[in-house]
């Protein structure tokens, strides 16, 4: 689904400018038009493409370009622990700089071209305890509130230093802008004039229907371009041909929690939503000990033994993820259950080893796949294992579930009911309706529920427009606990 950006401009007038300036610094823009239309402002072809051509270009000179250091994390939300810095706070402070600088700046037509109130629209930045109260989703929580902490740090040490930014309100608002509009190459992070327009072409696939076959919206892909540094460029690429209606560029596979809080929306139909069922090792071993899920520890010493063997078997795990190629699936935050109903494969080894699975000495406990192969060589103590293991997950589910104030099909009512926000395009609106109407329907049904009591009953109400983003968010943490209680973990 396209995002709606909203901006401070009603009109391409302040494109229009921001087209000008781009081409007169040697930039190319003549294949796509800026424009106003169901989605708000957007790009879209001025003429038929091929598949390949490149349809727009930006001198790198002319964009915002940050290159963090080595030990810089990779997490999405901050840099390391021991950083105090937000992730993103110097390329913020480029463009804070230039806010500050008026029409003096050189880029003072990108400037003016960006929304004027963006953190108040961001949840990462805008959302206070009465807000958050509609999440219900800890992780996410838990993750806004040190992002908003290590903001107002960052703020006051600016603030004590007399640095560029004297301004806390534009220090958050230039936080914003790059969260939500900067790309990244590698460890370096842009922001891109005129090419930051285009609209978010996400996949999409009707996974509560365990339908795994996935839309690619996205119809540009980007890159940077040139001999050197200097005569660098960074273009977007066609990856079809034709003349689709709109420019669509992928902002990233990666689940919800990222789109809600630095983007101010929730896609639909993302395959790669998720739900964190446990932070790591220690939080899996302490609720399955508290919940009675590791049976036949008889002493302190036996439970040593087993989170032992649990933290082997992890260790073997992430081993074997990274000589696979996929460092990245052991290197995000938390074991995840996603959308299509797999399970972190180090939650079902550790919970394996908890519950006093003996594996193999040549091949420990590995990928869901593989513990599942070990079933069929070695025979029932593997496959009691893995069952016991899968009860493990389910059970979180459950507690997950439960843990919300309301259930599923009260939160898609209101979401499915007509809405009167004056700021969101008619073509947002209905296709949203159509989405969660939908949605209604499929999940009365599986849940024995009438919908036409629960649109009666009126149970959920969203009193702000923070609220209902934060229902949408919701809705779908809890269609993928649904999934993996009722159509079951995939492969388990």
């Amino acid at each position: 689904m396209a995002h709606l950006r909203r901006t401070c401009a009603s009109s391409t007038s302040t494109c229009s400018t921001l087209r000008t300036w781009v081409e007169s610094v040697g930039g190319h823009t003549s294949r796509l038009d800026a424009f106003v239309g169901a989605r708000g402002r957007g790009l879209r072809f001025s003429s038929p493409v091929s598949q390949g051509e490149c349809v727009a270009s930006v001198p790198l000179r002319a964009c915002f370009v940050d290159l963090p250091p080595p030990s810089a994390t990779k997490d999405p939300w901050t840099r390391a622990e021991g950083e105090q810095e937000p992730r993103l706070a110097r390329l913020a402070d480029m463009l804070a700089h230039e806010a500050s600088l008026e029409g003096a700046s050189r880029h003072a037509a990108y400037v003016d071209s960006l929304p004027s109130h963006l953190e108040d629209e961001l949840p990462a930045s805008s959302f206070v305890p009465s807000d958050m109260k509609h999440v219900e989703y800890a992780p996410c929580m838990e993750q806004i509130q040190l992002y908003q902490r290590r903001l107002a740090t960052s703020q006051e040490r600016r603030s004590i230093r007399g640095r560029c930014v004297d301004d806390e309100r534009r220090f958050a608002w230039a936080m914003a802008a790059v969260h939500s509009r900067s790309f990244a190459c590698g460890r370096a992070r842009l922001l891109v004039p005129f090419l930051d327009l285009c609209n978010h072409g996400g996949d999409a696939t009707p996974w509560h229907l365990r339908d795994t076959r996935v839309s690619h919206r996205g119809n540009l892909q980007w890159r940077i371009d040139g001999p050197d540094e200097a005569h660098a460029r960074v273009e977007l690429r066609s990856l079809v041909s034709g003349q689709p209606e709109e420019a669509l560029l992928s902002y990233g596979e990666r689940s919800n929690d990222h789109f809600f809080a630095f983007y101010g929306f929730v896609p639909l139909a993302n395959p790669h939503e998720d739900v964190v069922l446990f932070a790591g090792l220690d939080a899996c071993a302490t609720w399955m000990k508290t919940n009675g899920h590791v049976p036949g520890v008889k002493d302190q010493a036996e439970w040593i033994r087993r989170c032992e063997a649990a933290e082997a078997a992890v260790a073997n795990v992430e081993r074997i993820a990274v000589e696979a190629g996929e460092r990245g699936a052991v290197e995000a935050p938390g074991w995840k259950l996603l959308a299509d109903g797999r399970v972190d494969a180090r939650l079902l080894s550790a919970a394996a080893a908890l519950q006093g699975a003996s594996f193999a000495r040549d091949k420990g406990a590995t990928y869901g796949d593989e513990l599942r192969r070990s079933v069929e060589e070695d025979g029932a103590l593997e496959e009691e294992a893995l069952a016991a293991a899968k009860e493990v997950v389910l059970a979180r589910c459950e507690e997950l579930s439960g843990a919300f104030s309301t259930d599923l099909v009260d939160d898609l009512v209101a979401l499915a009911r007509p809405r009167k926000d004056v700021d969101v395009p008619n073509a947002m609106l209905d296709e949203q309706e159509d989405y969660y109407g939908t949605m209604l329907a499929h999940y009365s049904m599986r849940m024995d529920r009438n919908p036409l009591e629960a649109v009666r009953a009126e149970r959920v109400q969203f009193p702000s427009a923070k609220a209902r983003l934060a229902g949408e968010y919701r809705a779908h943490k809890k269609m993928v606990l649904f999934e993996a209680l009722h159509a079951g973990l995939a492969g388990l």
